[in-house]
């Protein structure tokens, strides 16, 4: 149960949820990544089933590495040329909150590129 909280997960209706704690009587408190107000109850059994863990593909770490090579949001062309998919590698970052609606790097991003922090960052997004 407590490899639940602390991750991202997609819910039933597309949006991104954090899981901040477990209530053994309740189930999960989820917070909505992008509106903080929706705050909600999911059972330990929508885990899995309704709530999906966010996933980090190899290609979402591609396309922060190449991030960190250019010094700046690289283009679609750019990430196209490398052998990636644009609309799927920035859905996974923005889904793990490495980088914003605008496509820059947050602060979780900035921490994400150092390759000692990146370790311990992709474990807590894999399973």
């Amino acid at each position: 149960m407590m490899t639940t909280v602390g991750k991202r997960y997609v819910g039933w209706n597309g949006h991104v949820y954090y899981c901040e704690s477990h209530d053994p009587q309740l189930g999960f408190w989820m917070l909505n990544v992008d509106d903080p107000s929706d705050r909600r109850n999911v059972s330990e059994r929508a885990i899995g089933n309704t709530y999906h863990p966010v996933r980090m593909p190899d290609g979402a770490w591609r396309h922060l590495d190449l991030f960190e090579k250019l010094g700046r949001a690289p283009t679609h062309e750019e990430l196209r040329a490398d052998h990636l998919l644009p609309d799927l590698t920035l859905k996974s970052l923005r889904q793990n909150g490495l980088i914003d609606a605008e496509g820059n790097l947050t602060d979780r991003g900035r921490t994400a590129l150092g390759s000692q922090e990146r370790g311990e960052l992709a474990l807590q997004l894999e399973f």
